[in-house]
């Protein structure tokens, strides 16, 4: 979908970060499973994917619980979930994510309860809720007069998705009735809307044909929240360019996976 031509010029863009979630997890976010390899208790980057849940729907860790498979001793076992566990906690910490008053820490060891096989339980299983505080959304602009410029930049981690889906939470309903009231200011102008997401692979974007419709899909569904709001529907444009526009072309750490992963809101004035 195409900008009409007389809006290309004195784009002012505006760019909203989400975490889109990855094809790697799929469980609710107030208990993530982590898994570990034989005998190791180092998170890799699998469980960091689905670490980073709770970083981002704003949760506080209430229960820790670290399982082994049966193979070797009850001991060594018992020593293995600890470690394991101690070394999920360190992640959090150091990524801010914090830990309820009632929090607790559990090490189990070995245990067969989650399945036949060995890999189902050499699991770390970390219970999280809602903090009690309400968290503040990053302020929008106060009005377009005073915010409008060639490269205007607005971040938040308001706008989230269901796993793998274009369907947005309820927790950024309240941002984007914000957001709505902030373009509505507009008189004139057209909003393009465009999905991002953050997928590494060594295959051409253009190839990437499930990607790029999730990014429209997701892009759509804000455009379509947007005009239910009460935006016209003849000033909204929308498209998705899966992963062809990386941030961080090669992202190293969880925040720079995030920043991939967005939503950017284009005015064309």
């Amino acid at each position: 979908m195409s900008v009409p031509g007389k809006y290309v010029s004195g784009i002012c863009t505006a760019v909203i970060c989400l975490l889109c979630s990855s094809s790697l997890f799929s469980q609710r976010t107030d208990s993530i499973s982590v898994y570990f390899k034989p005998n190791q208790f180092h998170v890799d980057s699998i469980g960091l994917s689905a670490l980073q849940l709770l970083q981002r729907d704003k949760l506080c860790v209430y229960e820790l619980r670290g399982y082994t498979d049966t193979t070797n001793t009850n001991a060594y076992n018992k020593a293995l979930s600890k470690k394991r566990v101690d070394d999920v906690i360190n992640i959090l910490k150091s990524w801010n994510i914090p830990f309820c008053t009632d929090y607790q820490a559990n090490y189990d060891g070995e245990t067969t309860i989650f399945g036949k096989q060995l890999a189902d339980n050499r699991v770390v299983i970390i219970k999280a809720r809602k903090q009690a505080e309400p968290v503040i959304a990053s302020p929008l602009p106060a009005t377009p007069a005073e915010s409008i410029t060639d490269s205007l930049v607005i971040s938040t981690n308001k706008i989230l998705f269901y796993p793998d889906s274009y369907i947005i939470r309820p927790e950024s309903l309240d941002y984007l009735n914000d957001l709505y009231k902030q373009l509505k200011r507009y008189n004139t102008g057209m909003f393009e809307i465009v999905g991002h997401v953050n997928y590494q692979s060594n295959r051409p974007a253009s190839q990437l044909k499930d990607i790029y419709k999730l990014s429209e899909e997701r892009a759509k569904a804000v455009a379509d929240l947007l005009i239910e709001k009460g935006i016209s529907k003849d000033r909204i444009l929308f498209r998705g360019v899966g992963n062809s526009q990386p941030v961080f072309a090669n992202p190293q750490t969880v925040e720079q996976r995030m920043q991939n992963m967005r939503v950017e809101i284009y005015i064309h004035y």
